[in-house]
C-alpha cells in the first residue's frame, strides 16, 4: 500500500522522504508566534491514502483542518502519538526518522505533566525492531528479557541514544553493566522532580561516570506554580551532578501557553549543549 504521511509540523524525528509532506510552517508576525497553512503539491503522488499523524495535542486542530483538505483528493486517516489509539503496531521509517524504533507503548506512571498514559495508556511491549535511536516512553518498566533483547538488538548498531529517556528510579547496575557494553552516543533519563538527583548521581555512578555529553536530562520547567528562580536552581542541580540538561517547558493537553521572553531564554540556555559548554567551570547557572 502507497501511503502519504502529512504532519502538522516538522521535528526532529520526522521522516524526509517524497511520500511526506509538512502541512504548516512557522513565522513570527508582530512579535508573535504564528502558524500558516501550506499549500497541497500542484503534483499529487498517487497513492492509497493519506495518513495525518499528530504529534503534540495543541496541533489537533491544524491536523483535523490537514484532513479535510487532504480527503479531498484521497482517503484520510487521523492518528499519532496526541491521538488515542490502541494500534501497537511499529513499522520503521513511516511516521519516524530511519534509525529511530520503539518497543513498548504506553506509561504506567500517569505523571501529572505527561499525556502518554492518556493517549497510550499502560505500558506494552512491541516486537522489537532495528534502530539505534530507541524512543519508548518508558522502557524500564519492560521485563528484564524484553530489556535484554533490546540491549542484544543494539550490539549491532552504533551512535546508540535513548531518547525515550529512563526513568531514573528504575535504572539497574544490570542495565548499566548491558549499556557499557554498546556504542552509546546519548542516555536520556528523568529528572523532573528534585527528589530525582539522588537517583541521578546513583546512575552516573552505576555507569561508572562516562562525560557529561553523554548524559541528558530532562527536566520539565514552569509546572505547578515552579517559579523562575526554582527553575534555575534545579536546572543547576542536574548540571552538578554530572548531565547535561534538556529543559522543557510545560504544555497543557488543551492550548500552547506563549510564555515570556524570560522563560524562553532559560529554555534555550539549558536545552542546546553549544551553550552550556560555555559555561566558566562552575555550576552557576550564568
Amino acid at each position: 500500500m502507497k501511503i502519504i504521511r502529512v504532519f502538522p509540523r516538522r521535528t526532529p524525528l520526522t521522516p524526509v522522504d517524497d511520500m511526506t509532506f509538512i502541512g504548516y510552517r512557522m513565522a513570527r508576525r508582530k512579535n508573535k508566534t504564528v502558524w500558516i497553512q501550506n499549500p497541497l503539491p500542484l503534483d499529487k503522488p498517487a497513492a492509497d491514502e493519506v495518513h495525518v499523524s499528530c504529534t503534540f495535542t495543541w496541533d489537533r486542530e491544524r491536523a483535523e483542518k490537514l484532513v479535510a483538505a487532504w480527503s479531498q483528493f484521497y482517503p484520510v486517516r487521523l492518528g499519532g502519538p496526541a491521538i488515542a489509539h490502541e494500534d501497537d503496531s511499529f513499522t520503521p521509517g513511516r511516521y519516524v526518522a530511519d534509525g529511530v524504533t520503539f518497543t513498548s507503548r504506553g506509561c504506567n506512571n500517569g505523571c501529572p505533566w505527561c499525556l502518554v498514559s492518556k493517549t497510550e495508556g499502560t505500558l506494552r511491549e512491541i516486537s522489537i525492531a532495528p534502530g539505534h535511536i530507541v524512543q519508548d516512553n518508558n522502557i524500564l518498566q519492560c521485563n528484564r528479557q524484553h530489556r535484554a533483547e533490546v540491549y542484544q538488538m543494539l550490539k549491532t548498531q552504533r551512535r546508540i541514544k535513548f531518547s525515550g529517556g529512563f526513568e531514573v528510579q528504575l535504572f539497574t547496575e544490570w542495565d548499566a553493566d548491558n549499556l557499557r557494553s554498546l556504542s552509546i552516543k546519548e542516555l536520556y533519563f528523568g529528572a523532573d522532580d528534585k527528589s530525582d538527583i539522588p537517583y541521578l548521581i546513583k546512575a552516573r555512578d552505576l555507569l561508572q561516570r562516562p562525560s557529561r555529553n553523554m548524559l541528558r536530562a530532562y527536566v520539565i520547567l514552569a509546572f505547578d506554580g515552579q517559579t523562575l528562580d526554582q527553575a534555575k536552581e534545579h536546572l543547576a542541580a542536574v548540571w552538578a551532578a554530572g548531565f547535561m540538561p534538556h529543559a522543557q517547558l510545560f504544555q497543557p493537553a488543551d492550548r500552547l501557553i506563549e510564555y515570556p521572553p524570560e522563560w524562553l531564554a532559560l529554555q534555550r540556555r539549558w536545552q542546546r549543549p553549544a551553550i552550556m559548554k560555555t559555561m566558566d567551570g562552575t555550576d552557576t547557572v550564568i
